[in-house]
């Protein structure tokens, strides 16, 4: 089992492929801006689990030029990963934002892509999501679940629209699609923050077996983000920002043994299988935060 997890763990050509995207964005909108992307998830942690017929998600972090202060973020108690984040502290950079109740910025700034915080990303965006959509009076309509297995079929709606095959016309409440493999694509809109996070400190000093002081002062001092993402509890949606470690995150996963990884490997393996009815609640990230923690107090010898 483990030597086929190895197996399906090896990075593909398609990973280095999603990395030449980011780099050719990032070079073309540094003569206008200073948005950039790049490459986050199991992509560049190097825990993705991959079959031919499935490469699972690549997930791109949209990053906007403009920076959030760090003393511009009020925490949600009890949940302190939550945040709203002083949108007066911010006029200068976002003149024409309404904030709501006349203090917080508004969270579809980033789930929406809105120009005011994305003046060129947002255009690449609409171009690269531009085949999941169709356009016209005449446009045949293809909503595709991409959660379906490899090998299954896919039902998609016609919207009574008469539709040339191969010189045939037909009106049909459904066609069936079939595919041989899939990937696909989740791109995160973020605002960097100028500082560091509250907590970051305990964090740092924090006493641990692994990862080595080295990793600790790097992550302590890398790029941290906010995305829109509703709380966990007394949700609200159009003001609730989420912190986001993904610089961090890389930066841990890599600095794995090759123990911890095989941990974290079969975990994904359970997950995907015994436990995908649950994966939505309990996710990837639960678990691996999980190996993570318990890996700082570990003997040595068991990691």
């Amino acid at each position: 089992m483990i030597k086929r997890l190895i197996e399906m763990n090896k990075p593909a050509i398609n990973d280095d492929r999603q990395n030449k995207y980011c780099s050719y964005i990032m070079r073309l909108l540094s003569y206008f801006s200073g948005e950039r992307c790049m490459v986050a998830g199991s992509t560049q942690k190097q825990t993705r689990l991959r079959i031919r017929q499935d490469e699972g998600d690549f997930d791109y972090l949209i990053i906007s030029a403009i920076s959030i202060p760090v003393s511009a973020l009020e925490y949600i108690e009890d949940l302190p990963c939550f945040v709203h984040i002083n949108g007066l502290q911010l006029v200068d950079q976002l003149p024409t934002v309404k904030l709501i109740d006349g203090r917080y910025l508004p969270s579809n700034l980033l789930s929406d892509i809105r120009p005011e915080a994305f003046k060129h990303m947002r255009d690449f965006h609409k171009l690269v999501s531009h085949f999941r959509k169709t356009r016209g009076p005449n446009s045949l309509h293809v909503a595709i679940d991409h959660n379906i297995k490899p090998g299954k079929t896919l039902k998609t709606k016609f919207n009574n629209i008469d539709y040339d095959a191969n010189g045939e016309e037909f009106d049909k409440d459904d066609v069936i699609l079939k595919y041989k493999s899939k990937s696909s694509k989740d791109f995160i809109p973020a605002f960097p923050l100028a500082g560091k996070p509250r907590f970051l400190d305990e964090w740092k000093q924090r006493k641990r077996v692994w990862p080595s002081e080295h990793v600790v002062n790097d992550i302590y001092n890398s790029e941290f983000f906010v995305v829109a993402k509703p709380a966990l509890t007394k949700r609200e949606r159009n003001k609730d920002f989420c912190l986001a470690y993904n610089n961090g995150e890389i930066k841990l996963a890599r600095a794995m043994t090759s123990v911890q990884k095989k941990v974290v490997l079969i975990l994904k393996a359970i997950k995907k299988s015994l436990l995908q009815d649950y994966s939505e609640i309990l996710t990837t990230f639960h678990w691996k935060t999980a190996v993570y923690w318990n890996s700082e107090t570990l003997i040595p010898c068991y990691l």
